[in-house]
């Protein structure tokens, strides 16, 4: 699929990204990776086993891309959303940690450092999960991670994570986490009528982030606001999106000065 995509585009296409925000593979797995949870797996296997795969799959695209189109700029691709921790209570300074490791640094460490992280790892070893990848496999990630040209994300918004006050297991505790629906809100920020919190010094915080942790280009591909517009003699005021990317634009000028 890939090779005929580049055959057909080559040298009119200049920039590839293999995935749309692979890591909500697991949150949104029919419509990133075409995956359901198969009957009789836990949450906590298809996890794993879908981040594996996917990672196996866009280091196979770029060698695909990287031998049809040399030329060609290949990239991976993240829906970004920085959670801070609530309070500063160490235990949710570490759940946002978690959280962080989990949802936005897992495939920029794989697809930059060539192979599985530690935290990873440790995550499948402590719930009995096999990691089954062939050698095969560890090899086209290494290799996949020398031809990665740039990193690319969306960003909307920010989150907060707290840690479970009631939770002791530390497994049970680290699940809850990873799979967290409580939705909790950052008092400092105002949101759009869906809930997603307005963090434009969000955008500034993650680029200086992940330039300082991957030190690769960075393509914001993604950014804008949701509104439930109404329309006001036929016509839509747009000034809430207006300031919206003002102040985006202001943040993203600050992370690169």
């Amino acid at each position: 699929h890939v090779e005929s995509i580049v055959e057909r585009f080559k040298g009119k296409v200049k920039y590839y990204i293999t995935y749309n925000e692979i890591n909500l593979a697991i949150h949104m797995s029919d419509l990133v990776s075409g995956a359901r949870l198969p009957e009789g797996m836990t949450k906590q296997e298809m996890f794993v086993h879908l981040n594996v795969n996917v990672q196996v799959a866009h280091a196979r695209a770029v060698e695909v891309i990287k031998r049809v189109d040399p030329q060609a700029q290949v990239g991976g691709m993240i829906g970004h959303a920085p959670f801070y921790p609530l309070t500063c209570k160490a235990d949710d300074i570490l759940a946002a940690d978690f959280k962080n490791k989990m949802h936005n640094y897992f495939v920029y460490d794989t697809m930059c450092n060539g192979e599985l992280p530690q935290y990873f790892m440790q995550y499948a070893k402590n719930r009995n999960i096999e990691l089954s990848m062939s050698q095969e496999e560890k090899d086209v990630i290494k290799d996949a991670s020398k031809k990665l040209d740039y990193l690319a994300f969306s960003y909307y918004r920010s989150g907060v994570q707290s840690s479970f006050d009631h939770i002791e297991d530390f497994i049970d505790l680290e699940d809850a986490i990873l799979f967290d629906h409580r939705n909790l809100k950052n008092p400092n920020y105002t949101a759009n009528e869906w809930g997603w919190q307005i963090d434009a010094e969000g955008l500034r915080y993650s680029l200086i982030d992940l330039y300082h942790r991957y030190h690769k280009p960075l393509f914001i591909v993604e950014n804008g606001i949701g509104i439930d517009e109404k329309l006001d003699n036929g016509k839509v005021y747009d000034d809430e999106r207006i300031e919206y990317y003002q102040k985006h634009i202001t943040s993203l000028k600050c992370a690169v000065e």
